[in-house]
């Protein structure tokens, strides 16, 4: 996993690349809370997240729900595939300000079927 951060952005833009996974929760957990008090508002970019689980998620959760506690805004900047497709998966694009990834199926047309009979 790597994490920059860069100061002169405004707002402070967070850059993680690698694997936001279970097994690298506890750093991103205090580098997101970190970030949070040294910056008024702070931008996540995770273009370069090759990939993320659940426990990616719930800090992506934790850090809109800190901000929003704390009264600092919050955001994505960018996203990578795997992000967007967990996204997708459990519909939080629009929490994120990101629309659904891949639209919903359509039903097909009423179609009926059956066997023509002759009279």
């Amino acid at each position: 996993m790597e994490i920059t951060f860069d100061t002169d952005a405004t707002p402070g833009c967070l850059r993680i690349g690698g694997e936001m996974t279970v097994y690298a929760a506890r750093e991103l957990h205090g580098q997101f809370l970190a970030r949070f008090d040294e910056c008024g508002e702070i931008a996540i970019d995770l273009s370069a997240v090759a990939e993320i689980d659940s426990a990616g998620l719930q800090l992506l959760i934790l850090a809109q729900h800190y901000a929003a506690a704390v009264g600092k805004a919050f955001g994505l900047t960018a996203i990578s595939p795997a992000v967007a497709d967990l996204l997708d998966l459990f519909g939080l694009g629009a929490f994120f300000g990101y629309p659904p990834v891949a639209a919903p199926l359509a039903a097909p047309d009423s179609v009926e079927v059956g066997m023509d009979q002759p009279a």
